[in-house]
């Protein structure tokens, strides 16, 4: 049955809202619109936005596991404050996602281009902090901070990359994305954030390696092995360094001088901090294998373990690394077994894709996906309510499939997991 369409209309505008703020750390104003919208559905007609994917049930382990460790937890005042917001923030978002790509497939392009519009904003406003000497790396006043707007500049300039380079863009249309990703990506560098220039590197890669066809692939891999071996080159040799990397570096310090410092200086930040930080993080992880010491807890339970000459630290600058130390290896399996029946689900719809007829989001989501996990392994900036929105929606990506591009004009029907067919013209559907 086809909800009304001033529901759908609704979750659309609040889902749209939320992706516009995203970048710049005001998610939250799209929450709270997605909160009362639920709430009024339970009130009226005593159901929740949501769409059964296949990853209810590993959804569901988590969240037993996060109560579980949050109750055993020997921080139990802010485990107990933390986990239900988590709950009822990954409920609420990836909720109302996947109901809306579900009864609203159109919105899977507009939510990208809407995610992708805000990032030029975001970046310029963070742009603005260093050049009028209110920071030394951009961030948002009450939005995200440096790290933080790495991170969701790293998505909405993948974004605006991915949706250049699609094919069949008219050319004003790829010089407009590309003027959104050159500034988008200037932001990214005044944020100075290593881990999310990585993730923006690998994401863009994995972008162009995919747009690419077979003999350009071959040249880039010839111009990519070229630049490797200048670079062994000039690691071992002078004269070779002063020819080639010494000139660009200088260059590249005149355009974003922290951002350089930072990268050659990554060798030793990670020596004498990420790599004290992980071992502290391994520590603890031994001391609480099973359950962890409560999602939300880790500033807590580092301050009794770190050296006293060590800083006390929010995170442990790594994902999973984190997620192990808060929610022990329970709540590591089931965050993987989440990941898992995402990967599942997303191969199985792409296989069931009829040669010649490509869902246009793929590769897009695909590429976020890859940037955000490179990103992720030298930072934790998705636990908050605001910055945690990218997550739930690129799982609902992964869980809801998208419509292949022609099969409006086929009218065939897609196959579906619960034994329905999806037929593409159903009201509402656009190809």
């Amino acid at each position: 049955m086809t909800p009304p369409n001033a529901r759908v209309a609704y979750v659309r505008w609040a889902a749209v809202a939320t992706v516009v703020c995203y970048s710049a750390g005001y998610a939250t104003i799209g929450f709270g619109l997605m909160f009362f919208g639920a709430a009024w559905s339970l009130l009226r007609r005593r159901s929740f936005p949501w769409r059964q994917t296949p990853l209810d049930p590993p959804l569901a382990v988590f969240g037993i596991v996060l109560l579980v460790s949050a109750i055993a937890s020997p921080y139990r005042s802010i485990a107990l404050i933390v986990t239900p917001a988590l709950l009822l923030s990954g409920a609420i978002y990836f909720g109302s996602f996947a109901w809306l790509l579900e009864h609203d497939p159109a919105s899977r392009m507009t939510l990208l281009r809407a995610w992708a519009l805000g990032a030029p904003p975001a970046a310029l406003a963070g742009l603005a902090t260093v050049v009028l000497g209110h920071a030394e790396r951009a961030s948002i006043p009450r939005g995200v901070g440096p790290n933080g707007l790495g991170t969701t500049l790293l998505l909405g300039g993948l974004l605006a990359l991915g949706l250049g380079l699609a094919p069949r863009r008219r050319l004003w249309e790829r010089i407009a994305w590309a003027a959104c990703a050159a500034v988008v990506f200037a932001g990214l560098l005044a944020s100075g954030s290593r881990a999310s220039l990585l993730g923006w590197l690998v994401g863009a890669l994995w972008l162009g390696w995919h747009r690419l066809r077979p003999r350009a692939r071959a040249a880039a891999a010839v111009v990519a092995a070229a630049l490797v071996a200048v670079g062994v080159a000039a690691a071992v040799s002078p004269d070779v360094y002063d020819a080639t990397l010494g000139p660009l570096l200088a260059r590249a310090e005149d355009v974003a001088p922290d951002m350089t410092d930072r990268v050659l200086n990554a060798p030793y930040d990670i020596a004498g901090n990420r790599l004290k930080i992980w071992g502290t993080s391994l520590r603890m992880l031994a001391s609480s294998p099973w359950l962890g010491t409560g999602f939300g807890t880790f500033e807590a339970a580092y301050a009794h373990w770190k050296d006293p000459d060590m800083s006390s630290e929010p995170f442990a600058f790594n994902l999973a690394l984190n997620l192990a130390v808060e929610t022990g290896v329970l709540g590591l399996y089931a965050a993987a077994w989440v990941a898992q029946a995402g990967i599942a689900e997303w191969r199985r719809w792409g296989r069931a894709l009829q040669p010649g007829r490509t869902d246009p989001s793929r590769p897009i989501v695909a590429a976020l996906w890859v940037g955000l996990l490179v990103d992720q392994l030298a930072d934790n900036t998705l636990f908050s309510i605001s910055t945690s929105a990218a997550l739930w929606l690129l799982l609902a990506y992964l869980a809801v499939p998208g419509r292949p591009a022609a099969n409006g004009a086929s009218g065939r029907a897609v196959p579906s997991r619960r034994g329905a067919s999806i037929e593409p013209s159903a009201a509402g559907m656009v190809p």
